[in-house]
Parts: C-alpha cells; structure tokens; sequence
C-alpha cells in the first residue's frame, strides 16, 4: 500500500450518525413519549366523565322522581329521563331536516365575522357528510344578540323560532 492511498476515516459519516441518533433521541424524549402520556392522561379523564355523567344522570333521576312525586303531575319519569342526556348521545344519521339558531354576537357558538370559524357550522358540516340528503340550515339572527337572545330580543326570537318550526315542519 503506497502511503497516498491510506484510508482516511469518514468523519461526515460519523457525524451524519451522531446527528441521526440524537435526533432520533429527541424525537423519543419529546414528542412520543410525552403525547403517549398524554394520550393516557386523556383516555383516563374521558373514563372519568363518563362515569361522572352516568352518577349525575342517577342523581337527577332521583330528584327528579322526588319533584314529580312532589307535584302529583301526569308526568312519567321513564318518558322525561329517557330524554335527559340524549344531546350526548344523538346519533349522526337518519335526518331528513335539521336547523341551528344562533344570535350573531354568541361568541359561544357563533363568529361574528368568519362564519367558518363557527362551531355551529362545523358541528353542522359534520351532520351534512353523514345525512346528504338532508336540509340542514342554521338561522343566524342578524342582531345584535348573545346567548341570550330570549331575554335581549324576545319578540325577534318568538318570530324567528316560529319561521323555524313552520319550516322543519314543511314536511
């Protein structure tokens, strides 16, 4: 071997290595194990408000049993607590007419000016995939109207809840 053609050690190629391997260690540390924990953390407190939900569903029962018990009103508990926590758990099929209604300034459910940044319409988009044959609209009244429109605009929303029903009843 003459002494021109000596191996020389590859030092990018060690350094390539080096630089794979700790971010390799990075992506471990700090991505994938801490979204695993979380991810735990998450199931866990979804198990934990079911839970809560299925005792406060038991609780209400029992004071609602009292309260109509209390009245001697012609009400039967299995019709009202059938009822109680169905917006929990309302199937996303099987819809011919849906409608949301919303007062503009309801920052909760609406945005005032970039309406696809609304839940309302989100939530709405999500029943359109599943139901494409269904009319689903959302009444925004254009008012100057929070969640709480029933107080701050009572006749607006009496008129408006009546166009609302007259159409949902088209049918």
């Amino acid at each position: 071997m003459s002494a021109g053609s000596r191996a020389t050690f590859p030092w990018l190629l060690a350094a390539a290595s080096v630089l794979l391997a700790a971010l390799l260690t990075y992506t471990l540390f700090v991505g994938y194990l801490p979204a695993k924990r979380r991810i735990a953390r998450l199931q866990r407190e979804v198990k934990e408000l079911s839970a809560r939900e299925v005792e406060l569903q038991a609780k209400l029962e029992g004071e609602m049993r009292e309260a109509l018990a209390a009245t001697k009103l012609p009400v039967r508990l299995d019709q009202v607590s059938q009822d109680l926590f169905a917006t929990n758990h309302a199937p996303l099929t099987g819809y011919r007419r849906m409608l949301w209604v919303v007062g503009k300034w309801d920052g909760g459910h609406w945005h005032k000016t970039t309406a696809e940044k609304a839940r309302e319409l989100t939530i709405a988009n999500q029943f359109r995939e599943k139901n494409p044959s269904a009319a689903i609209r959302i009444l925004v009244f254009d008012l100057p109207m929070t969640h709480y429109g029933h107080v701050e605009k009572p006749r607006e929303v009496a008129e408006g809840l009546l166009a609302a029903a007259y159409w949902l009843n088209l049918f």
